[in-house]
């Protein structure tokens, strides 16, 4: 019974270490990506903890294909965590959203839904997570993120967020880019 209690521990801890490594990773690349950014993007490593299990169980379960991490920041808020995150790989998705209370003190992130995005359903006259479904898309044809970046990014809107996007390829390379607003939409 010791040694299965050591065990269990011993596993607990290493655990820890996986999923702070990941969040470290994608700390790291973001910052050196958007260093005007480092206080918000210590914000967010403080506060992605809540669901780095699943950003790491996707990576794990999807490890021959990119996923994509989305995570979107109120422009009016320097250093605040991001408002909702989005984790796409083959074709599923899971979503969070940051819960603030009544009095305004933050609360942390819940899980919102988890779908499967098979052709990225229309809604309307708009897909669901068009923006994802752009990215996998000019990925596929062999763009890279900066291109993707450069084609539809623009300033010249009113909807009062930036998301970066940090992408981790099969091979465990990382790549972000900031969308403010994308165009044509």
């Amino acid at each position: 019974m010791k040694y299965l209690c050591l065990f269990l521990i011993g596993f607990l801890v290493m655990s820890f270490n996986v999923f702070d490594d990941l969040n470290m990773q994608i700390y790291n690349y973001q910052k050196q990506s958007f260093p005007e950014w480092a206080d918000t993007f210590e914000t967010q490593r403080e506060f992605r903890t809540a669901c780095i299990g699943e950003i790491t169980e996707f990576v794990e379960e999807d490890n021959d294909d990119t996923l994509i991490l989305s995570e979107s920041y109120r422009v009016d808020c320097d250093g605040c965590p991001a408002d909702f995150i989005t984790i796409y790989s083959s074709g599923r998705s899971k979503e969070f959203r940051l819960g603030i209370a009544a009095d305004g003190t933050i609360t942390g992130y819940s899980p919102g839904s988890g779908a499967r995005l098979q052709n990225f359903r229309e809604t309307g006259s708009k897909y669901l997570h068009l923006d994802i479904k752009t990215i996998v898309e000019g990925l596929r044809d062999g763009k890279k993120l900066k291109r993707i970046s450069e084609k539809n990014n623009t300033y010249k809107c009113h909807d009062g967020s930036n998301t970066i996007y940090t992408v981790m390829y099969p091979n465990k390379e990382i790549e972000c880019m900031k969308i403010r607003c994308w165009k044509n939409w």
